[in-house]
């Protein structure tokens, strides 16, 4: 195959593996940042519901009011995070599993506040009603236990859903940026071998010449421009081995006459190309 040949095929594939991998590995990027984002936020989610269970006891211990604020602070803080990782997740797996935590939180709020009241109305109940308003008061505990552990499995799958897609991510850019790598090595071997190719008979058949070596002959088999320009060089070896016998031959004759024409000078008359003599 000629150089040329070679050298357009070589770069229409480069261009062609670049056309594909740059978009692919720019994707990649983009989509190992968003998973990474929400993976971040599937763990924020589970902090704010560990966080939410702790005021929850510690109302059902103090029924202080000012627990009871921390408490709906924290539903409105997950709350804002469920909506912001709502427009932020990317996977329909995920997204179904935020809005139904977002459901889960306001039910859970829901039953809290009603909670707040009971308890507030076994405060004031008497002897009468006070079994009543506490019997209602476990079962509104009893329901909050059951609602925070469904969201925190819906948070631990989420988080599961959020690292397994992470981990694909960052497979997917590991094998694009590999082969951005193995694209650039191939160009970089490419130029290599036609350098190879350029100066390994040529530039040693010059140093031969050089040196004197007129017998060296470069090796041409083939049919590209190195192997035609290395017959060029050979047959110039040739044209110069043959000027070079007939030189000596010249000088042979030149030292035969010299030798038996004793006292006589030997001098060549030449006319140039401009028409003067010398």
């Amino acid at each position: 195959m000629r150089i040329v040949t070679r050298l357009n095929a070589s770069a229409a594939i480069a261009g062609l593996a670049l056309a594909i991998l740059l978009p692919i590995s720019i994707w990649t990027g983009l989509e190992f940042r968003d998973s990474k984002a929400d993976y971040l936020i599937s763990g924020d989610i589970q902090e704010l519901i560990s966080h939410a269970e702790e005021l929850r006891n510690q109302y059902y211990l103090y029924r202080e009011d000012r627990i009871r604020q921390l408490w709906e602070g924290s539903k409105e803080r997950t709350s804002r995070l469920l909506l912001e990782a709502v427009a932020h997740f990317g996977d329909k797996r995920g997204i179904k599993l935020l809005l139904e935590l977002q459901k889960n939180t306001e039910e859970r709020s829901a039953i809290f506040q009603r909670a707040v009241k009971n308890s507030e109305a076994l405060r004031l109940s008497g002897d009468d009603e006070r079994s009543v308003y506490a019997e209602v008061d476990k079962r509104l505990f009893s329901q909050l236990i059951l609602k925070a552990v469904e969201f925190r499995n819906m948070a631990t799958d989420l988080e599961q859903l959020s690292a397994a897609r992470v981990e694909r991510a960052y497979e997917f850019l590991i094998i694009s940026c590999g082969l951005v790598f193995c694209l650039l090595g191939f160009v970089v071997l490419t130029g290599q071998q036609l350098a190879r190719l350029l100066s390994k008979g040529l530039r040693l058949g010059m140093e031969k010449v050089a040196g004197g070596d007129l017998e060296f002959l470069v090796k041409a088999e083939g049919a590209d421009e190195f192997v035609e320009l290395s017959r060029s060089f050979n047959s110039m070896t040739d044209q110069l081995k043959l000027a070079s016998s007939d030189l000596r031959e010249a000088l042979d004759r030149l030292e035969k006459i010299n030798s038996r024409v004793p006292g006589i000078v030997i001098i060549q008359f030449r006319k140039h190309a401009d028409g003067k003599f010398s």
